[in-house]
């Protein structure tokens, strides 16, 4: 294998593109307190869509923290919704093409 294949491994073996987080990170960093706002979805067999994103972004947006609350949160990732349904006005924000993946600083 690669060392990209190995990097990526645990990603790709939840059936998520990998290149998705590689985005994500250029855009999230240390101090950034993390929530996820996924789609609800099934994805395999033993895990969801939601609980799968999460799970790998603990690790992939390293050194960012994942937060279990909108309100402990300082920027949301997105993963196939609409930001805007959250109700809480941003600071900024970054879109990945015309897909609905989003990260978005809160404003405080």
């Amino acid at each position: 294998m690669s060392k990209h294949d190995r990097e990526t491994l645990y990603i790709t073996s939840l059936g998520l593109p990998p290149d998705y987080f590689a985005w994500y990170a250029q855009y999230v960093g240390r101090g950034d307190r993390l929530f996820y706002q996924v789609q609800p979805s099934g994805l395999g067999e033993f895990i969801d869509q939601p609980h799968a994103v999460e799970d790998v972004g603990r690790y992939a947006l390293l050194p960012a923290k994942s937060v279990d609350s909108l309100s402990e949160a300082n920027t949301v990732v997105t993963w196939n919704q609409d930001p805007a349904l959250l109700g809480v006005p941003f600071d900024g924000q970054q879109r990945l093409g015309l897909q609905l993946f989003f990260v978005s600083r809160i404003k405080k």
